[in-house]
């Protein structure tokens, strides 16, 4: 989770198990009950390596923003 576009939204990156599977931008007021909501708010895409290290890349730089979520 990082800065939105607007003031009022959280960017939010879907990476699974190594793979990279959507991304958007999130009220960031909403408290969503499931993770299933999470991700059916974001637009999906078809990951890729690049976009899987990339991704990781800026996980190892800035740790304080992700949010593990175990199911």
């Amino acid at each position: 989770m990082d800065k939105g576009r607007q003031r009022e939204e959280k960017s939010c990156i879907w990476l699974e198990k190594g793979n990279f599977y959507g991304m958007g931008d999130v009220d960031k007021d909403n408290q969503f009950s499931d993770i299933m909501d999470v991700k059916e708010s974001l637009d999906r895409y078809n990951g890729n390596h690049y976009m899987a290290q990339l991704i990781l890349s800026y996980a190892s730089k800035y740790p304080n923003k992700i949010i593990k979520i175990v199911q």
